[in-house]
């Protein structure tokens, strides 16, 4: 499991309604079904056992990948969590093996602490490293990765 927690690098970003969570959602990522979308008051039931966790992505017993937000008093949730989430949703489910590699090759090359970090790490790493970047704290020294985080930012804006 993927989870966002709430820390000084990674900012909950603005509420917003659960069916503006969804259309963001689904602008993002392609093929994303409604049931691969779910809210929830906890993220207990996926063993999560962390109040700072806004959200997770896992895959479900049919091996499908499914994005957990978990929504406020309210009912609602955050931008910045959906966001995060469906950056693991499109690296695990959108992108080839090969892509994968060639991302983390590039990160590898220039941010040399990320060779020791195992798979779950790096994503993570690269998830962060994007809201970064997005927030002006990080500048890609690898063309691949602008490119990347650029495509991100273009699928962010529909």
């Amino acid at each position: 499991a993927f989870l966002f927690t709430e820390s000084k690098e990674s900012k909950l970003g603005e509420e917003l309604t659960q069916a503006q969570i969804k259309k963001l959602i689904k602008g993002t990522v392609p093929n994303i079904t409604d049931q691969q979308i779910v809210f929830v008051e906890t993220l207990v039931d996926m063993g999560i056992d962390n109040p700072k966790a806004w959200g997770a992505f896992q895959k479900n017993d049919d091996n499908v990948g499914v994005i957990y937000i978990r929504t406020n008093e309210d009912g609602n949730a955050y931008k910045n969590v959906a966001k995060h989430e469906a950056f693991h949703m499109i690296y695990n489910e959108r992108m080839t093996p090969d892509q994968r590699q060639r991302l983390r090759t590039a990160f590898e090359k220039t941010d040399g602490d990320v060779k020791n970090h195992n798979q779950l790490e790096f994503e993570e790493y690269a998830a962060i490293k994007y809201q970064e970047w997005k927030r002006g704290q990080y500048m890609p020294k690898n063309p691949i990765i602008q490119s990347f985080f650029e495509f991100l930012k273009d699928l962010y804006k529909r």
